[in-house]
């Protein structure tokens, strides 16, 4: 059986996949979207998930979305309002 807060983790990175894709589309292109292969090697612990999503955002994560956004702001121009998406990853987490 699946512990709750394990069983928030697992609905979790799905939503948080949703939201990061649709930031990359917003501030750049689809064909910058990130593939849910990032995701497939959350440890199935809520401790392990936590470090695993913590290196994962800081060092994978977070530098990918920088530099994307910034290249598709200076491709396409800055088409709508920038909103962090690490704001709603605190809010949501």
């Amino acid at each position: 059986m699946v512990s709750p807060e394990l069983n928030n983790v697992i609905e979790w990175i799905p939503k948080l996949w949703n939201h990061l894709n649709q930031f990359l589309e917003t501030h750049s292109s689809s064909d910058v979207t990130i593939g849910p292969r990032l995701f497939s090697s959350c440890p199935m612990d809520v401790n392990g998930s936590e470090v695993w999503f913590t290196d994962l955002w800081n060092y994978s994560i977070v530098p990918y979305v920088v530099e994307t956004t910034r290249e598709g702001i200076q491709m396409y121009g800055k088409r709508t309002p920038f909103t962090d998406p690490t704001d709603w990853v605190i809010e949501t987490y």
